[in-house]
């Protein structure tokens, strides 16, 4: 994964509406995607919504303003035990 800024174009458009911190980079954002793509099964079937949560906290770290309230609460799902 790249650790190079964002494209000159979409860095600019969204660093000049002060929607992006000036410190992203590429990875930034391939990174967390990945992420919430492999959220367990078992912690889905439990909290569908659970995703929203992980959604915000992500987008919340790549602003540059102060974070706003979550969508879901913190997880309340434990892995289950295997034998």
């Amino acid at each position: 994964m790249s650790t190079r800024p964002l494209p000159k174009t979409r860095s600019w458009r969204a660093r000049a509406a002060r929607v992006v911190r000036e410190d992203v980079v590429a990875r930034d954002l391939l990174a967390p995607s990945g992420m919430l793509s492999r959220l367990p099964a078992w912690q889905l079937a439990q909290e569908p919504d659970i995703w929203r949560r992980y959604l915000a906290l992500t987008v919340d770290g790549l602003r540059p303003e102060p974070a706003r309230p979550l969508p879901h609460p913190p997880a309340k799902a434990v892995p289950p035990v295997r034998p």
